[in-house]
């Protein structure tokens, strides 16, 4: 059994290695495109987060935002309050932040593997730079699209999170002791090397799945597939063009959100694809989370299965939440995405009503989410009397 199980583990690199071989000119151009996507925009986005997050858990400052998010935190999705920062800054800089931060977290013994797999689902989404930015202004060239995606995507993973909390209150682990936190100028040193060091990991898998995505392209896999994809997409009332959208967005995220952006398809349901993608994360994000989590326990179907539903809950979230926010007259209008990610924050974050209906959305959410619990709470205590 393990000789058959070391053989099929062979097969991914074996056929890589060969099409490198038959296709050396169409994987050093997708090579390089993946190294300049890295450059250009993951390089400049999350180096300056990994380091800041890294100090800010080294002096203590997790803490602090644990102590205050911990009721919601505890009683919503049965994680510790610490969770809490995890789960900001994932909304903030995006992919893998979370699952780095859980990583470390439960490197230092802060948080159980109970608590290290929880938050690993929970604590994994896109920032809103990219989606509001790179995606809806930039390559949707509509940033109402781009504020439907961003609700769409916080509330499924949220949604997701609530699902996956497990039947029992997350439990302090054993050695709770908070260590002391280490001068400043040697925990700066620590947090830029680690910084360093996540980054160029994350390198490595941006070039690797750009190569992979290059090679099903041109061996015609991804055309293939797509044709096998047109009955499910007749069934959704889709347009057939966004089946290789949605297949190249299952390797990479970008890519499909980039190939949905260039159909004809309605705003609407470009919308819904790219949510999907961008929840669902890639196969890409999946090996890079579990770069970071490959000790806390968490199992990669499991991981699997939790990202397919935060796709299945975004792409409907943005069905219905487009019916108010898109007007069924609106057109995209697409844009080169490799100049996208230097886009800035679109100007609804300065707007007054937009603001207020992303913090009313949550509200509700959470209310909801409350009210399940309780019920559940009470469930429960009926059960035990």
């Amino acid at each position: 059994m393990r000789r058959k199980s070391f053989s099929l583990t062979l097969v991914f690199p074996t056929l890589l290695i060969i099409l490198l071989i038959l296709y050396p000119q169409q994987s050093l151009q997708a090579a390089r495109e993946g190294f300049a996507l890295f450059t250009g925009s993951v390089l400049p986005s999350l180096l300056p987060f990994f380091a800041a997050a890294s100090l800010f858990v080294a002096l203590g400052g997790a803490h602090w935002v644990g102590r205050i998010l911990e009721p919601v935190m505890r009683h919503v999705f049965h994680c510790p309050g610490i969770a809490g920062y995890v789960l900001v800054m994932s909304f903030l800089s995006g992919y893998p932040m979370g699952a780095r931060l859980t990583a470390d977290l439960y490197a230092q013994g802060q948080i159980t593997k109970a608590d290290a797999r929880r938050m690993t689902i929970l604590c994994s989404t896109s920032g809103p730079v990219f989606i509001t930015g790179a995606v809806g202004a930039g390559m949707l060239g509509n940033s109402r699209a781009g504020l439907l995606i961003l609700l769409a995507h916080y509330a499924a993973v949220l949604i997701t999170g609530f699902l996956w909390r497990g039947g029992k209150l997350s439990q302090p682990p054993a050695r709770v002791s908070i260590p002391k936190p280490l001068p400043f100028g040697e925990s700066l040193g620590k947090a830029v090397k680690s910084a360093v060091e996540s980054i160029f990991t994350i390198c490595g898998f941006v070039v690797l799945f750009a190569v992979i995505i290059a090679q099903l392209t041109q061996t015609g896999v991804i055309a293939l597939l797509a044709q096998g994809l047109s009955p499910v997409l007749q069934l959704l009332q889709l347009p057939p063009d966004l089946a290789q959208a949605m297949l190249g967005g299952m390797v990479e995220m970008t890519t499909g959100c980039r190939l949905a952006a260039e159909t004809t398809a309605p705003l609407v349901s470009k919308c819904a694809v790219i949510a999907a993608a961008i929840s669902f994360g890639g196969f890409s994000i999946h090996a890079q989370t579990f770069a970071f989590t490959a000790k806390c326990g968490m199992r990669p179907w499991h991981y699997f299965i939790a990202k397919c539903m935060h796709a299945l809950f975004a792409f409907c979230f943005t069905v219905i939440l487009g019916r108010f926010l898109i007007r069924p007259d609106a057109a995209a209008a697409y844009v080169d995405y490799t100049g996208a990610y230097f886009m800035p924050i679109p100007t609804f974050v300065n707007t007054l009503h937009i603001a207020l209906l992303y913090c009313g959305f949550a509200a509700v959410l959470l209310i909801i989410m409350l009210v399940l619990d309780y019920m559940d709470y009470r469930a429960r205590k009926k059960g035990k009397s």
